[in-house]
């Protein structure tokens, strides 16, 4: 055989032709692999000859035909065979490559020389096969892991199946191939090919070899070595194209390769000291046309493609950044094309460039080079902040994630930082959820990592920065602040900062103040030179602006806390915690809005809270822990000046402490010590009123944990609470409320260890009712406190209550009369009080009492069935028993009977105290001059009715007309009213049968003038209906009426509500699908409804119609309603609504079939042309052909039905039915909806924030490649439809 040449295919070998310049298979023995074992007979008796023979061998014809022979039939080898014949491939390749390297060495006339061209040939010969064997192989990797991927799949814990021992793996299998030939890279093809140049075929091979290998292998080592064969083939033999094209082709077919093709450059780089290769591969890269990457972008089933070459543009910047940043400028144009996946490698690779490419030398620099540089870093940073705004919220993301990296290696400047926050604090508002993530964590970043101090209070930087800005107008009084800063900034980093110091007011300044003695540092209290001064004070500015800046999102982060989006509490709690322990201005007063979140229903949520208030309260953080008694005053503090709802949530946060072991007796201890020794301060005059406030919290905290920790009221602490607070204390409002709850809590009260304090206990908490002590504005919550406390702990609760009140109405009504002496308003208040909260407790009382006596006997028919062992004869008997009527049925039934007849007593038993008192206040409530009463009387007088109608249901049906009557009657206050409202809901729930007449009325309020009794009245309503208290009803058109309210709060909690409502399905049906058709009728005759403010309705509602079956169901109704109405308006609205749903085949069936019920409605100009965008967009919307076909017939009645209602009023021409199809056609789906859209984004969203457009950032500054739309775009708009006002 000759020198051997390679082909361009394998397949060439068999050709039957000859030829000069081509080596062929002489012998094929695939006919002699009739089986495995031949076929492996073969592959062993070459393998040896291999090892055993002459590395020339290969050339030899026998053993040349036998090599193709079984690297043709590749498949059918086994794979102990394929590792045993490639063993015997790399090692005769090693050994070739030791051979030609001594005979290169050797003198030009010795006789080795003379066997070059065979060696030449063998390494041809072997390059072409391991190349063969590479492609085979890689090829049935992929194969083979494509078919496999789908069954590992979906084998849930199913690892790889163990390899055995000779089995082929070509990925550990390619390493050894690769390092083989890497070895033969060695040798000087120059010399071997002398006096041509290197075989092309060859170095081809070299590079296919390598990418093959590469498609599969990912071991460290194997891409070293192929790093190795691309880079000498790619530099030393100028195959900087082809290599650079293959490497890209690896990038754009393979996920894994990024890291793997940035690892190569990085070698080759580093080993020759040539950046040439990895500059033609980033030129190729940037060489691809955006449209292409925008395809890959777009493409499902592709993996690799624009994906692998962003992550690889990511890579090398990471391993090259000083070559990337000379080859990034190619790049960028990418920024300005629609594959957000290269546009975010693209900013990801400027922050590692940014962090790592402009760092200087040790060696000078020259001035050109120094000016290069940072008007080169400067330009990437504008890039960066100008991509802020990008379309994709990926790329956004992408940003925001780069500033935080550079954060995190302290490479922003310090003149960019501002900067950086105000993207940071504007981003919080970004329509998407990613984005606000990122820029919390941003935000969080930049404190973790600020150049300014570990904490941030702005009341000290302010107060430094006035000091050192006043020594520093004393030391250099003709240097203005700007260039102070300029000169600063410019020692702490050596950044360019311009200023314009050609203000006219500025130089006069400065001129004016050269008079000024100029003063040494020493003189004016500085330690320093005048440039640490101007470094300080330039500082202290920017430190100043930072926290400002994050003291103004305080109320975003706030916003947040509402979002309907986990992540974004979470993220936002998370940051309010670092802003607190930054002692950022704000961050207190946030947090204290964050308590709420405690009751979410979110458990990761709920858990979040609690772990932010630990840090911040309990236990504080790293390197800032808390001991017991510092937490127990952090406790008092976040109580001090607490609302009653933070109160309510820090009493929720209470119990979840108690049960992770958070509280504990030691701190309760510390509580108890806190409220002796403020108590105790109160004697001192100068501390009485912060003591106060100190013992009021503590209280407030101790309350709380009574019911969570049983040693917090001992016998002995209910004593210190006496003379604390009935005491020390006496008289003042709310550590007395505190404390009666406090006591209410306490459980087994009758054990003798309260003995001591029994009686006094009962003495305080009747003191409290009875007594002036309280003054008469809190009486109220206190004796309704007092009241819960008595019935919770006094045996004959009952026995006390008369007793109150006939001591108040003594103090009342005794020896006065009803024209000359009448009784104080506020005494007759206090009794009406008393009146109606015993009665309620009354009714609790009784009511615990039956669920206590229900509970015991189940508990003891529980254990009567344990004990005998035998349920089943239970359940038997207990069904038995329910037949009968006898047993626990009848028991229940006894139960039930003597709790109403209890219930009934508590008013109607003529021996009751309540009874002539209710008689009184129901007398009160009717008499004519009840409403011209002080306001104070009244809603005490109310109050005690409610309550009375609550309790008996006669009260109630006797007194529902005037409830209803007073409600209506705008000299009400409104106060009033929305206490009445709130008693609607609790009668609703109590007696639902007598409120059932009057359900029209309970929805009256909902037009109430006041915004504060339309508020409490959606609240009720929406507690009622979702709560199935009350049934939904035609009524339900006035809680969607309130989606226009005037007010924001009034139509955010409409908004909450059709959205919870839209939640309860039933049988997969939306309750709004069934309400919608009375609802549109009512609306449609609501006159106090505009035109926009209907359809603004009607969109907030049909938009939660997502099943198409239900919106054919609602087209063929409302098609139906055409016909019953002739009021043009309807026609308008009913065709709105029908643009606004999804239609179906089934549906545009259904206005086909309905044609003649709207046929008369197309007489109006505007239903016409909502019909006419309708067809519009069921013709945009047809993608098959029947599709299409049934568009165009609903397109055919609608357009004649219009042209025949022109021809009837006279105004057709011979152009109208033109004119009508060029007007349809101009519709779009988008031009209808145009404004609908617009209204979406910027309308209510259920939480009742306002939408801002993704398009457009928090300045309403237009992000990048946003595209305004045409003259004619809009001129076709406004010539069409106008859909909505």
């Amino acid at each position: 055989m000759g020198e051997f040449v390679i082909p361009n295919d394998p397949a060439d070998l068999w050709l039957d032709e000859r030829r000069d310049d081509l080596t062929l298979v002489v012998s094929d023995h695939s006919l002699d692999f009739t089986d495995e074992n031949t076929i492996v007979q073969y592959s062993e008796e070459i393998s040896y000859a291999l090892c055993g023979d002459n590395p020339l061998c290969v050339c030899e014809q026998s053993k040349f035909d036998v090599l193709a022979t079984i690297i043709k039939e590749w498949h059918v080898l086994p794979g102990k065979a394929r590792v045993q014949l490639l063993d015997a491939l790399t090692t005769s390749i090693v050994c070739l490559s030791a051979w030609m390297d001594g005979v290169l060495s050797s003198p030009d006339d010795s006789e080795d020389r003379s066997l070059l061209g065979e060696y030449r040939s063998a390494y041809k010969v072997y390059i072409f096969l391991a190349q063969w064997i590479a492609k085979v192989s890689s090829r049935e990797a992929m194969a083979t892991s494509m078919n496999a991927s789908a069954l590992e799949a979906g084998k849930k814990g199913g690892g790889r199946r163990k390899k055995k021992d000779g089995d082929w793996d070509w990925q550990e299998q390619s390493g050894k191939l690769l390092k083989s030939v890497a070895r033969c890279m060695a040798l000087d093809l120059w010399k071997v090919f002398r006096p041509a140049r290197p075989d092309d075929a060859v170095l081809v091979s070299l590079i296919q070899l390598s990418t093959n290998c590469l498609s599969c292998a990912k071991d460290a080592e194997a891409v070293r070595h192929a790093g190795q064969i691309l880079g000498l083939t790619g530099l030393r033999y100028q195959q900087l194209d082809a290599v650079s094209a293959a490497m890209v082709d690896l990038l754009s077919q393979y996920e894994h390769t990024p890291a793997m093709v940035a690892e190569m450059l990085r070698y080759s780089v580093s080993e020759w000291d040539d950046g040439r290769l990895a500059a033609a591969v980033i030129q190729e890269v940037a060489s691809i046309d955006a449209v292409e990457y925008e395809r890959q972008q777009n493409a499902t089933g592709e993996k690799a493609g624009v994906r692998s070459v962003a992550a690889f543009v990511d890579e090398l910047a990471k391993k090259l950044p000083k070559l990337m940043v000379t080859q990034m400028s190619l790049l960028l144009p990418h920024l300005g094309g629609k594959a957000w996946t290269l546009r975010s490698g693209i900013i990801t690779a400027i922050g590692h460039l940014l962090a790592r490419a402009f760092e200087t030398s040790d060696g000078k620099e020259e001035q050109d080079a120094v000016i290069a540089r940072l008007r080169t870093k400067q330009h990437l940073l504008d890039i960066l902040c100008e991509r802020t705004r990008d379309q994709s919220s990926y790329t956004r993301k992408a940003v925001l994630q780069t500033w935080q990296y550079l954060a995190e290696n302290r490479a922003i400047p310090l003149g960019h930082w501002q900067v950086v926050t105000s993207i940071a604090t504007g981003r919080l508002e970004d329509k998407s959820s990613l984005v606000r993530k990122e820029a919390m964590r941003l935000m969080g970043c930049l404190m973790l990592h600020n150049p300014f101090g570990p904490s941030l209070p702005l009341d000290k930087f302010v107060a430094s920065l006035d000091i050192h800005s006043a020594m520093l107008e004393q030391v250099m009084p003709q240097v203005d602040m700007p260039v102070a800063q300029e000169n600063a900034e410019a020692t702490v980093k050596s950044e360019p900062v311009e200023h314009d110091s050609s203000d006219p007011v500025e130089t006069e300044r400065r001129v004016s103040m050269g008079a000024v003695t100029v003063k040494t540092p020493a003189e004016v209290g500085w330690d320093g030179t005048v440039e640490e001064l101007q470094a300080l004070v330039a500082s202290l500015e920017l430190a100043a602006e930072f926290s400002r800046s994050l003291t103004a999102s305080m109320p975003s982060l706030v916003n947040l806390l509402a979002s309907s989006t986990v992540s974004d509490v979470q993220d936002s709690i998370a940051l309010l915690l670092t802003c607190k322990q930054f002692e950022i201005v704000g961050a207190p007063e946030a947090i204290r809005k964050m308590l709420a979140l405690i009751f979410s229903r979110e458990q990761n949520i709920k858990d979040k809270v609690v772990e932010a208030l630990d840090q911040l309260y309990l236990s504080g953080w790293a390197g800032h822990t808390y001991t017991s008694a510092q937490a127990a005053k952090n406790l008092v503090e976040l109580a001090c000046g607490a609302t009653l709802g933070e109160l309510g949530s820090l009493e929720e946060a209470v119990k979840c402490f108690a049960e992770k072991g958070l509280i504990t007796s030691v701190t309760v201890h510390e509580l108890w010590e806190l409220a002796n020794q403020h108590s105790r301060d109160m004697h001192v005059p100068e501390h009485r009123l912060d003591a106060l406030k100190h013992v009021r919290g503590t209280m407030a905290v101790l309350s709380m944990a009574v019911g969570v920790i049983p040693e917090t009221m001992a016998s002995s602490r209910v004593h210190g609470l006496l003379q604390i607070v009935f005491e020390r204390c006496r008289g003042d409002a709310l550590t007395t409320r505190h404390a009666c709850v406090a006591l209410g809590r306490i459980e087994n009260f009758a054990d003798e260890s309260y003995n001591s304090v029994r009686e006094d206990v009962y003495t305080a908490l009747v003191r409290v009712v009875i007594s002036s002590e309280i003054p008469d504005a809190v009486w109220y919550t206190v004796t309704e406190a007092s009241l819960r406390a008595l019935y919770s702990l006094h045996p004959k609760p009952e026995d006390v209550s008369c007793a109150m009140i006939h001591t108040l109405a003594e103090q009342a009504f005794a020896g006065r009369g009803q024209d000359d002496n009448p009784p104080p308003s506020y005494l007759t208040s206090k009794v009406f009080f008393l009146i109606g909260e015993i009665s309620l407790r009354h009714l609790v009382l009784i009511e615990k009492s039956a669920k206590y006596v229900r509970r015991a006997r189940l508990d003891a028919e529980r254990k009567a069935a344990e004990a005998s062992g035998n349920p089943s004869k239970r359940n038997a008997e207990e069904d038995i028993n329910a037949e009968l009527g006898v047993g626990g049925v009848a028991a229940d039934a006894e139960l039930d009977n003597m709790k109403d007849a209890a219930e009934r007593q508590i008013v109607q038993f003529s021996n009751s105290i309540i009874k002539p008192f209710a008689k009184m206040v129901i007398n009160t409530c009717r008499h004519p001059s009840f409403h011209t009463a002080e306001p104070t009387l009244k809603s005490s007088a109310l109050l005690a009715l409610t309550k009375l109608m609550v309790v008996d249901v006669k009260i109630c049906e006797s007194n529902l007309q005037l409830l209803f009557t007073l409600l209506q009657n705008r000299v009400v206050e409104p106060k009033i009213r929305s206490n009445l409202v709130i008693a609607l809901g609790d009668l609703a729930l109590r007696f639902p049968n007598a409120l059932e007449p009057w359900t029209e009325h309970v929805y009256r309020p909902l037009g109430d003038p006041d915004t504060g009794v339309r508020k409490t009245a959606m609240m009720v309503l929406t507690h009622l209906i979702l709560n199935d208290m009350m049934k939904v009803k035609g009524h339900i058109a006035k809680m969607a009426a309130c989606l226009e309210d005037s007010d924001e709060r009034v139509a955010a909690l409409a908004s909450l509500f059709f959205h919870e409502l839209a939640k309860k399905e039933y049988k997969g049906t939306s309750p709004i699908y069934n309400l919608l058709p009375d609802m549109l009728s009512v609306l449609s005759r609501d006159t106090s409804l505009t035109n926009a403010q209907f359809q603004s309705v009607m969109q907030q509602l049909l938009v939660h119609i997502k099943k198409d079956k239900h919106g054919d169901a609602l087209v063929e109704k409302l098609c139906q309603r055409f016909a019953s109405t002739e009021d043009a308006l309807q026609w308008r609205n009913i065709a709105f609504c029908i643009s606004q749903l999804p239609t179906s085949d089934k549906g545009v069936k259904k206005l086909i079939e309905g044609h003649i019920a709207y046929k008369n409605a197309l007489e109006d100009d505007e239903t016409a042309q909502i019909m006419l965008a309708i067809v519009a967009k069921v013709k945009k919307s047809a993608s098959k052909p029947e599709s299409k076909e049934l568009a165009d017939d609903f397109e055919s009645k609608v357009l004649h039905y219009i042209a025949e209602w022109k021809e009837i009023n006279g105004e057709v021409d011979g152009e109208t039915m033109d004119g009508v199809e060029e007007q349809m056609n101009d519709l779009t789906v988008d031009d209808t909806n145009k404004e609908n859209a617009d209204g979406r984004l910027s309308g209510k969203q259920p939480n009742g924030a306002v939408g801002e457009s993704p398009l457009h950032s928090k300045n309403n500054t237009p992000m990048i490649k946003e595209e305004e739309p045409s003259d004619d775009l809009i001129a076709a708009v406004q010539n069409s439809v106008d859909v909505v006002d």
